[in-house]
């Protein structure tokens, strides 16, 4: 009797843990994988685990692939050292004479105990297919991301050039260790010809003060943010919230891609929406309608529509 449901990871809240960092309060499988002694990006690419290839077993298996099909598929993209997401080269304006197949590779850092930052999340994938399928698929603007991880969201959207430029986030205990630029820097070749990728950071808890030391993070300037799993200890809710309206502008559209790790941290996020002027919407369903999206629903996974809201906010 196979447990994929049983394997599906899992984040939450650490009692232990008192960093107060966005990486706060999740849970990681064990793994001896780290991200010292990178490979270059040629080997990275020939030994990354494809999410598009990956998924290919569920499809094999049943027409939409079922709940077991598809955690057993993101329990070995968890345990990889690399994974990657292949690139539509002609959506990306066809600027670049390469192989119609590249595909941006980021390197997970599994071992880390310190942070999360180092693991790209389930919720990372699906959101990349809402935003990737077809009338979903639309200029983002000047684009920031919250909790970037490991980097791969970030620069699957610059990659595509839908975005002006995507500014990509995260706690300097994440940033500090080099991870996320290095896994930036690794692609440079395929995203800087659509749109500039920049990595800075971001507490938020203390968003006025890195702002101030950034000059990319600028103030209600933000056409697009873009979030997944960024919900998980009830105390950072209020500052994920502040960070938000800070960030963005009366016409700035938010999505927020989650799994409930948490329910007292999901519960106090949908209560506290509307106190910072935000109209919240859930739009979940509309994954059932996007073939590339179905599995979310096997996994838990809730998407969210966030806007400004103008009589509120005015």
């Amino acid at each position: 009797m196979k447990t994929g449901k049983r394997r599906k990871r899992q984040r939450q809240e650490n009692p232990s843990d008192s960093t107060g960092t966005e990486s706060e309060g999740k849970k990681r499988r064990k793994n001896t994988h780290t991200t010292s002694n990178a490979p270059p990006k040629d080997s990275m690419e020939d030994a990354a685990v494809i999410f598009q290839d990956a998924m290919t077993k569920v499809k094999s298996n049943s027409e939409n692939g079922d709940e077991e099909d598809v955690a057993n598929v993101f329990f070995d993209l968890a345990n990889s050292p690399m994974v990657g997401f292949r690139i539509d080269m002609e959506s990306n304006g066809g600027k670049k004479k390469q192989q119609d197949q590249a595909s941006i590779v980021v390197q997970q850092n599994i071992g880390t105990t310190a942070h999360t930052g180092g693991i790209v999340w389930e919720t990372a994938y699906l959101l990349l297919q809402y935003l990737l399928a077809g009338s979903n698929r639309r200029p983002l603007g000047k684009t920031l991301e919250v909790g970037a991880g490991c980097g791969l969201l970030g620069q699957v959207l610059a990659a595509h050039n839908i975005v002006d430029q995507v500014v990509m986030t995260e706690h300097a205990i994440v940033t500090d260790t080099g991870h996320l630029a290095t896994n930036v820097e690794r692609n440079k070749d395929i995203w800087s010809q659509s749109a500039p990728v920049y990595v800075e950071n971001l507490d938020w808890e203390n968003y006025e003060r890195d702002t101030a030391k950034s000059e990319h993070l600028i103030p209600h300037s933000y056409d697009t943010i873009v979030g997944t799993d960024v919900v998980f200890t009830p105390k950072l809710v209020e500052p994920l919230w502040k960070t938000l309206k800070y960030m963005s502008h009366p016409k700035t559209n938010i999505y927020l891609c989650l799994q409930e790790r948490c329910e007292a941290s999901h519960k106090l996020l949908l209560e506290k929406a509307s106190s910072f002027h935000f109209h919240l919407t859930d739009i979940t369903n509309q994954l059932e309608s996007i073939p590339s999206c179905k599995w979310g629903k096997d996994l838990d996974c809730r998407l969210f529509h966030i806007t400004v809201n103008k009589e509120e906010s005015s």
